[in-house]
């Protein structure tokens, strides 16, 4: 098993007062925390790693769900059954009649590239496939489902923000930079989950490796560009800030409060993916605080001598059946 330094994304942001964010979701009540591991599993459903049929289907559910949820329809299919009864209702009461076309059409874009991206997953299975990073990144941005999570963060947060505003070049970038942040990230620490599940085949540290600029990197180097591609995010976010332009006190107001989210959610998604148990990127409390991710690589070498053991065991199996 080897020993990976993961860059210490936390560090580049500010600090916020009374400490890290992750100390409350523990102090949850036990209903919640057990509603969350039933139920939660549904919104991974809609991208998790299926074929790209599937995803039609399930893409179809979900904005289904989200478009009637007023109507009353009834369906036999267990997502609809789940998402109209226990999310939707909670989602409805969060996010109010303002933004919620707002929020619908976030999650058009989301269901439309997540079908984009299993395709993309099947086509790229090969091991000799060539990838392009930047191709990767701007289909990542929407497939990571972080923009109806900033409708969400505006509609709690009272912003009221129009859809003329939102489509501003600088504030369409300054969202676009805060996603890759949030997909980096998320590549990152949710990487040996994915590699031990399908080798992590949709991951930036894949893609790099098949990227014909980035394949002469090694894990440990591909992750340490991870952290460049973030701060040069990070540095294009703030100057994004620096370059708003004024549209009258009011909306200056919500745009200004509207940053500050985007920069809580980046803060937020970096100490939800380090504890989480759905990753378990580190071993142990110690290998977090260090940053260290320890994980088993598949060895060429071994997996040379495996196959070959295979192959003399097949070849020796009617020699062995004559003995016996």
């Amino acid at each position: 098993m080897q020993a990976y330094h993961l860059p210490n994304f936390l560090a580049f942001l500010p600090k916020k007062p009374g400490g890290e964010i992750s100390p409350y979701f523990k102090a949850a009540d036990t209903g919640y925390n057990s509603w969350v591991h039933d139920k939660i599993g549904w919104l991974f459903a809609i991208a998790d790693r299926c074929s790209s049929a599937e995803a039609v289907t399930r893409s179809q559910l979900w904005m289904k769900t989200l478009s009637q949820c007023d109507k009353g329809e009834s369906s036999r299919h267990p997502f609809i059954r789940t998402m109209r009864r226990e999310l939707v209702p909670n989602m409805k009461a969060v996010v109010d009649p303002f933004h919620w076309p707002q929020f619908l059409d976030s999650n058009v874009h989301f269901s439309k590239n997540t079908i984009q991206e299993a395709l993309d997953r099947e086509s790229h299975s090969k091991k000799d496939t060539v990838r392009d990073i930047q191709s990767y990144m701007v289909m990542r941005r929407e497939t990571i489902g972080t923009r109806p999570c900033f409708v969400l963060m505006r509609s709690i947060r009272r912003l009221y923000i129009p859809d003329d505003v939102l489509a501003h070049p600088i504030i369409r970038e300054m969202e676009d930079v805060a996603l890759d942040m949030v997909f980096i990230v998320n590549d990152v620490y949710s990487f040996k989950k994915e590699y031990g599940d399908n080798g992590a085949l949709n991951n930036l540290l894949t893609v790099m490796e098949k990227d014909l600029m980035a394949s002469h990197m090694d894990l440990q180097t591909r992750l340490d560009h991870t952290e460049k591609l973030f701060t040069a995010a990070l540095d294009r976010f703030h100057a994004c800030r620096k370059e708003l332009p004024s549209f009258n006190a009011d909306l200056d107001r919500h745009v200004a409060a509207y940053a500050d989210g985007l920069i809580d959610w980046i803060a937020g998604n970096i100490e939800w993916s380090s504890l989480n148990h759905r990753y378990k990127t580190f071993l142990n409390g110690e290998d977090r605080k260090n940053c260290i991710m320890k994980i088993e690589l598949d060895n060429p070498h071994r997996k040379l001598r495996r196959s070959l053991l295979i192959f003399f065991v097949v070849l020796s199996m009617p020699v062995l059946g004559y003995v016996l």
